[in-house]
């Protein structure tokens, strides 16, 4: 009988795996959420970052609604859950997540037609319509702002007749009215590879070593540029969410980049998501072009053969 036991706890202790130790680092769980912040799916910055970012995210939640990602930055998931979310422009967007047991990888296929067609601002009446493009391009609008002294006057005017013009709340519900729709506006496709125990160590390992723990929230040392594509990066464990995102840069790759990269690469999808450069070809080295030698045969050119003149 006692060897049974010791048997049973030889086998117990045998497949019990440490626990990991994450670096400090990341924002706690709020603690009191409102219903409205739900939706919020960077909620630990939308008091840090400048107004029209966190307007822009406070409005991002259809993409990670459409692909049926939960919001981590709320409330810690049932097991420790590390998401990679990259997108280029006028391309595709990609999701790339980590958990114990499994990469699953998402890639955005569609745009509905309904969404295609959004903003509707005949859904405005006519002083709301000219609400919204003010907002659309001026957004923040603070009086004595740092904008054009003639421009600023301007929006300082029309704020003083409008107020509502100042307030985040008016922009968002006009927003909402005019980019209503039914149906999710995103499909994705979806495929899970299944990793072990040891494989999830050791990329979450590397992840913990790379500093990323200690990184702002926002990486500058991306290059900014409208074909640039960006990369934003979240782990959620039971105490904490963090996040990191930013733009790649050949001459800029921190360890922490070259960590997750080696997710990427363990999802097969390095060839399409690349936010370490140093893991791809460097394409600036010239390499010497060889020219065939090749025969040329001379080529002379006629001259024009001039026409006599009709006789009258």
């Amino acid at each position: 009988m006692r060897r049974c036991i010791l048997y049973i706890t030889f086998i117990t202790l045998a497949g019990c795996q440490p626990a990991i130790k994450y670096p400090p680092g990341g924002y706690s769980y709020p603690e009191h959420l409102l219903d409205r912040d739900t939706n919020f799916y960077l909620y630990p910055i939308k008091d840090l970052e400048p107004r029209r970012d966190s307007f822009v995210d406070a409005n991002g939640y259809d993409f990670y609604q459409s692909a049926h990602e939960p919001n981590l930055s709320i409330r810690p998931q049932p097991v420790p859950t590390f998401r990679l979310t990259y997108s280029v422009p006028l391309g595709t967007d990609y999701i790339i997540s980590l958990t114990p047991e499994y990469i699953t990888i998402k890639i955005r296929e569609n745009y509905s037609d309904e969404c295609a067609n959004l903003p509707d601002t005949s859904r405005l009446t006519s002083l709301e319509r000219m609400h919204y493009r003010i907002l659309q391009y001026n957004f923040p609008i603070e009086p004595n702002g740092r904008r054009n002294p003639a421009r600023q006057h301007r929006l300082d005017s029309l704020g003083s007749v409008y107020p509502a013009l100042h307030d985040a709340k008016y922009y968002s519900y006009l927003y909402n009215k005019a980019n209503a729709h039914k149906a999710p506006c995103l499909t994705f496709t979806q495929r899970q590879i299944k990793i072990t125990a040891a494989e999830f160590d050791s990329l979450v390992g590397r992840i913990n070593a790379s500093g990323f723990w200690q990184m702002p929230y926002h990486d500058e040392s991306g290059e900014l540029g409208m074909d640039n594509p960006g990369y934003l990066l979240e782990a959620n464990i039971p105490d904490r969410y963090k996040l990191v995102r930013g733009i790649p840069a050949a001459d800029s790759v921190p360890p922490y980049r070259q960590a997750w990269q080696q997710l990427v690469k363990k999802a097969g999808m390095d060839s399409l998501v690349v936010i370490a450069f140093s893991n791809t070809p460097d394409t600036s080295i010239k390499r010497p072009i060889v020219v065939q030698e090749t025969e040329l045969q001379e080529v002379r050119q006629e001259l024009p053969k001039h026409k006599r003149r009709p006789k009258h």
